[in-house]
């Protein structure tokens, strides 16, 4: 018990300790059970889960409706993990739970969906009118529309309808889109190197504002308008680039000379020239859709007429990408380079909207939270919002239309 850090159980033995002198002395001195050995531990644990999970179970019964959360990795010993999280309403007020760590046998949409299917026989196997909503992170395995978990989740329960975060969903049809073909793989590779090169000294970032008159976004792994604001800055100071990597080859700094030709190398690339022209012309309309998608005032209306512009920009890029090659210069003109550039194009642009028709299929859970839009309650005390409440009662069937708008009344003219 002299660890600075004995682990939490251990700890909380200890500061029983110095607040029961009888307990002190029976840990010091006893010869069986002291009760700090790791298997009396692990039952103590156990019985702690169980008692929660109990509790959980019981919360979950007396509520009306259900919502599952889950994600699913590997731990450090590269072991498939999934977690669960579930959300309901109790006493009024919408609570979270922690349900538990499992560990499916692979990664596959079968092997997630089978450990999904027998938590929720334990939770509401009696009650399947209870799943109103499920969520995952939008990887294939869980989110698929054809065989992923939440396809197969429905199958079963069939108001579990799927929601995921929209701007996320815009990040996730960008990264599949993008990593259909290689060369364009190989670009965004190539462009991450760029602002990568700068940012690595501030004597480089200094040289390239100076030529610019600005700098360029840092690196990051995670967000994808990230990607947006290089394509366009590279696009903006492709020339300013040129001309800083110009100087900085004649740096004292090995590392540097040799990492600016590298960059002015790819900048001057054909290949990475026409995807740079490309992506430039794809990038402003996601921006502006992620900005909507963002909004704190989206709703499925908003959401459905921005994807239906963002949709038609894209469709009118993919029309225009043989226009596109056409104004590529002389030496880049050549039949093979032409026609793969053609196709690859295309289908970035098929990739995003078939992407686009599968994530964004469900928006009515949208419409139905508008009736609950804290600010909209004085418009609707004189003017009540029916179609949301028709839209709100065709997504979810399990609600009382009519019980639903008497207690809305009553609650839109409350003080």
């Amino acid at each position: 018990m002299s660890s600075k850090n004995p682990g939490v159980f251990r700890g909380l033995v200890d500061f029983a300790c110095e607040l029961d002198s009888s307990l002190d002395a029976h840990l010091k001195t006893a010869t069986v059970f002291k009760g700090t050995s790791k298997s009396i531990q692990n039952e103590l644990l156990e019985s702690m889960l169980e008692i929660c999970k109990n509790k959980i179970k019981e919360e979950v019964k007396n509520a009306d409706y259900l919502a599952v959360m889950c994600d699913e990795t590997t731990d450090i010993y590269d072991n498939t993990q999934m977690v669960i999280v579930l959300r309901y309403e109790l006493q009024g007020k919408p609570v979270e739970r922690f349900w538990g760590f499992f560990n499916p046998i692979n990664q596959t949409a079968e092997a997630l969906s089978s450990v999904f299917h027998k938590e929720l026989q334990t939770l509401i196997g009696d009650c399947p009118h209870k799943l109103i909503a499920q969520t995952y992170d939008g990887a294939a395995a869980l989110s698929g529309v054809n065989k992923g978990v939440q396809t197969r989740i429905k199958e079963v329960y069939i108001n579990a309808h799927f929601i995921h975060c929209y701007a996320h969903q815009l990040n996730l049809i960008l990264g599949k889109a993008t990593s259909q073909n290689t060369n364009v793989r190989v670009f965004f590779n190539s462009l991450s190197g760029i602002p990568a090169f700068f940012s690595k000294s501030p004597q480089r970032m200094a040289a390239l504002e100076n030529v610019a008159g600005h700098r360029i976004p840092r690196p990051s792994a995670t967000r994808w308008n990230f990607k947006s604001r290089t394509v366009n800055a590279v696009h903006e100071m492709k020339d300013a680039l040129i001309e800083c990597c110009s100087t900085l080859e004649a740096s004292n700094s090995r590392e540097t000379g040799s990492a600016a030709a590298g960059i002015k190398r790819i900048v001057n690339d054909p290949e990475f020239e026409f995807w740079l022209e490309f992506f430039s012309k794809v990038m402003p309309h996601v921006d502006i859709m992620f900005s909507q998608l963002q909004s704190r005032n989206i709703d499925a209306a908003k959401a459905n007429a921005s994807l239906k512009v963002f949709n038609s920009a894209v469709q009118k890029l993919r029309d225009e990408c043989d226009a596109m090659v056409l104004l590529l210069p002389p030496e880049q003109k050549r039949r093979k380079f032409k026609t793969d550039k053609l196709a690859a194009a295309k289908e970035v642009c098929d990739v995003i909207l078939l992407q686009c028709r599968e994530r964004f299929s469900f928006t009515n859970h949208l419409e139905a939270s508008k009736l609950l839009l804290v600010n909209n309650f004085p418009v609707y005390a004189k003017n009540f919002p029916s179609n949301e409440l028709e839209q709100a009662v065709a997504a979810y069937p399990m609600l009382e239309k009519d019980k639903l708008r008497t207690e809305l009344t009553v609650l839109y003219t409350r003080e």
